[in-house]
C-alpha cells in the first residue's frame, strides 16, 4: 500500500467516525424528544437507529483492523487508529444510552412528569453539548477544546445530583408514584453517563495530539 492510498484510508476514517458522532448526537436529541413529549412512535425510530450505530461501530472497527493489519502503522498513524478504535467503543454505548432513554417513553405515557422532568432537558443539553465538542475535538485535533469538555462535566454531575435527591425525595412523597421516579433517576443516570464518555473521547483526542494518555477529566472534578 502506497503512503498516499494509506493517506486516504485516513481520511475515511475520520470521515466514518465524525459520521458516526453526529449520527449518535441526533440519535440523543431524538431520544430526549420522545421521552420529553411521550412520542411512541418516535421512540421507535430511536430503537431502530441503534441498529445503524452498531452497524457503524463494525464498520469502522473492521477497517482499523484492516489498516493494522496491512500496514502496521507506527506514531501518529498508530495512535489515530487506536484512538480511533476506543472512540467509536464510547459512541456505541451513547447509542445504547439513547436506545434506553427513548424505551422509557411508553412507561411514562399519561404520568404527569413536570415536576420530576423539569430539570432534564437542561441535562441533556448539557451531555449533547458535550458530545458534539469532543467530537470536533476529535475531527479537528483541538486539545483546548478537549479540556473544555472535560471542564463541563462537573456541571452535569452537580445537576445529575440535585436530580437524584429531588426524585428521592419525590419518591417518599408519592410512594404510589415509586416508578416514576425511579425511570427519571434512570433518565438522567443514562445523561450523567453520556457526559462521562464525552470526557472519554475528549482525553483521548488530548492522546492524539500530544501522544500522552493524561485523565484530563480528574484535573476538573470537583471534591
Amino acid at each position: 500500500m502506497t503512503r498516499k492510498s494509506f493517506d486516504m484510508q485516513l481520511n475515511e476514517l475520520c470521515e466514518k467516525l465524525s459520521s458516526m458522532g453526529h449520527f449518535v448526537v441526533d440519535m440523543l436529541g431524538e431520544a430526549m424528544k420522545a421521552v420529553l413529549s411521550g412520542n411512541i412512535e418516535l421512540a421507535e425510530r430511536v430503537v431502530a437507529m441503534d441498529d445503524t450505530v452498531d452497524d457503524m461501530d463494525l464498520d469502522i472497527e473492521n477497517l482499523c483492523v484492516q489498516m493494522l493489519a496491512r500496514q502496521q502503522p507506527l506514531g501518529s498513524d498508530l495512535r489515530l487508529i487506536v484512538t480511533t478504535l476506543k472512540v467509536i467503543s464510547d459512541l456505541e454505548r451513547i447509542g445504547d444510552y439513547a436506545e434506553d432513554i427513548a424505551k422509557i417513553t411508553p412507561i411514562v405515557v399519561g404520568k404527569d412528569m413536570s415536576q420530576l422532568f423539569k430539570d432534564i432537558p437542561e441535562l441533556g443539553h448539557m451531555a449533547m453539548e458535550m458530545i458534539r465538542k469532543a467530537v470536533k475535538a476529535f475531527i479537528e485535533r483541538d486539545v483546548e477544546l478537549a479540556h473544555n469538555v472535560c471542564k463541563d462535566d462537573a456541571p452535569v454531575d452537580r445537576l445529575f445530583r440535585h436530580i437524584l435527591a429531588s426524585s428521592i425525595s419525590y419518591i417518599r412523597s408519592n410512594p404510589q408514584d415509586a416508578e416514576a421516579g425511579v425511570y427519571t433517576v434512570l433518565l438522567a443516570r443514562r445523561l450523567e453517563r453520556t457526559a462521562d464518555h464525552a470526557t472519554n473521547i475528549a482525553e483521548r483526542v488530548h492522546y492524539l495530539v500530544t501522544g500522552k494518555l493524561v485523565q484530563l477529566a480528574k484535573f476538573y472534578r470537583e471534591t
